[in-house]
């Protein structure tokens, strides 16, 4: 018993609204939504960096001592791109990065600004293989999904907010 009224307690939480008149309901969202669900379409750059480039991402770009977390690490020795350690300090590293010596362009890695034409940027390019299964991170402990592709490409063509 007690698991039905929990259960039917999180359904009438999950979406809210309002019956005019008519009885049509309208208004009202999801309340309980995870951006980093399967099937996910936020492309905002705080779900992006929460789901996949932040330290508790799948890919985990800012993973302490190994990829792009600082200046000097494997990852950003061969691309260029450090990722930092906070939403900010990423975005402004994928924006705002500039090519080492050791780097291979595009630098950044996202224009500023975004573009239309995302495919060839650096960021896009790294985690998009033919097949669409992604190649970052090298370790192979995450593999970009299409979906989680296009969530990317929308927020390089919606202009690379920090948002």
């Amino acid at each position: 018993m007690r698991y039905r009224v929990v259960l039917f307690m999180l359904t009438a939480l999950a979406a809210c609204g309002c019956s005019d008149a008519t009885g049509v309901v309208r208004g009202g969202e999801l309340l309980l939504v995870d951006p980093c669900a399967a099937g996910s379409t936020s492309s905002s750059w705080q779900d992006l960096y929460t789901c996949f480039f932040g330290p508790t991402g799948k890919a985990s770009c800012s993973a302490q001592g190994t990829c792009h977390g600082a200046d000097g690490q494997t990852g950003s020795l061969s691309s260029g791109f450090v990722c930092g350690t906070s939403k900010d300090a990423c975005w402004q590293g994928m924006t705002q990065g500039t090519c080492g010596p050791s780097s291979r362009p595009p630098c950044p890695i996202v224009p500023p600004g975004g573009t239309a034409n995302f495919k060839p940027t650096g960021l896009y390019r790294n985690l998009h293989k033919t097949d669409g299964s992604g190649n970052m991170p090298q370790d192979g402990s995450y593999a970009f999904t299409p979906g989680d592709l296009a969530r990317i490409a929308k927020w390089i063509t919606d202009g690379a907010k920090n948002d």
